[in-house]
């Protein structure tokens, strides 16, 4: 990022992007994957990385269409960026090199109830509790102002309290020849720092994020140990909602993959819990990415 000087760098712009940074280690519509944004002559462009390890299971089942789910999700992200200072005529000022990490755990419930034809709606709620740092370097003439942009800026930590309302809607479709499932989802988290290391790091915010995804399941005709082993194809789009969308850089991400699925149980993979490993690649407005999918299906 380029700038002319450390005025263009404020600290009570950033806690919507702070708050999007925590939102990503816990929150399900971004999925695990690596983001590399596009560079130039004079912008390296930041990337993201973010690894998320969800699990869910049945608490209890309430009626023949409803069922209580507990989940717990722990997370990290990184964010690394390269800020450069130049003061004209064409003299260098320097660089800071900045990276933000990001650690989260969150637990909630899930209620879901079944519809006709196929679709069910799950409204669920999750409160979690993270952690996030900035460490930077300096180099050039910048590195004078460290003084005042430590503990401000750069070079910081907080933590804070994450209370995410959501609610998933859910439609499938099976045949012995494929099945078809299409899955959104819709969140608000509100998002307060505690215990920063300085004053003016604190924020209070709230993130939107939505999520629409796509998929289609079908034998491969092979079987493992007895297990039905299946093809899947999938795609969808995700991102955060507001007038702060774009706080991060980007607002939303398209994902288009392929994998197998492996049953846990002898017989159809479709039909019970599976085991699936896939790849996938992402694209977004000045970024591309790909992720890596590992997990079990339901």
């Amino acid at each position: 990022m380029a700038a002319q000087s450390t005025e263009d760098i404020r600290p009570l712009r950033l806690g919507i992007g702070y708050a999007q940074i925590l939102n990503m280690a816990t929150a399900p519509e971004l999925s695990s994957a690596n983001y590399r944004f596009e560079s130039t002559v004079e912008d390296r462009g930041p990337d993201i990385s973010v690894m998320r390890l969800p699990g869910e299971f049945t608490l209890a089942t309430l009626g023949p269409r409803t069922s209580l789910a507990g989940r717990i999700t722990g997370g990290r992200v990184r964010m690394n960026d390269q800020f450069r200072f130049d003061v004209p005529p064409d003299f260098a000022g320097g660089t800071i090199d900045s990276r933000w990490s990001g650690t989260g755990l969150s637990v909630g419930l899930s209620l879901a109830i079944d519809l006709d034809n196929g679709w069910r709606i799950a409204p669920g709620l999750d409160v979690g509790y993270a952690r996030l740092e900035n460490k930077a370097r300096y180099e050039g003439l910048v590195a004078e102002s460290r003084p005042e942009l430590d503990n401000a800026v750069f070079n910081w930590n907080t933590d804070a309290v994450l209370v995410t309302p959501s609610l998933g809607v859910q439609w499938m479709s099976r045949t012995p020849e494929r099945t078809l499932l299409a899955r959104a989802h819709v969140s608000s988290s509100w998002v307060r720092s505690r215990r920063e290391s300085a004053p003016v790091l604190a924020f209070e915010e709230q993130v939107g994020a939505h999520s629409l995804r796509l998929e289609r399941v079908a034998p491969l005709g092979r079987e493992l140990a007895g297990r039905g082993i299946d093809w899947v194809a999938f795609g969808g789009a995700a991102g955060f909602y507001g007038h702060n969308r774009r706080a991060l850089g980007f607002s939303m991400v398209y994902e288009l993959g392929l994998g197998l699925q492996i049953s846990l149980r002898a017989g159809d993979a479709a039909a019970g819990r599976a085991l699936r490993v896939g790849l996938s690649t992402l694209k977004g407005s000045g970024f591309k990415g790909w992720t890596f999918v590992v997990g079990l299906q339901h």
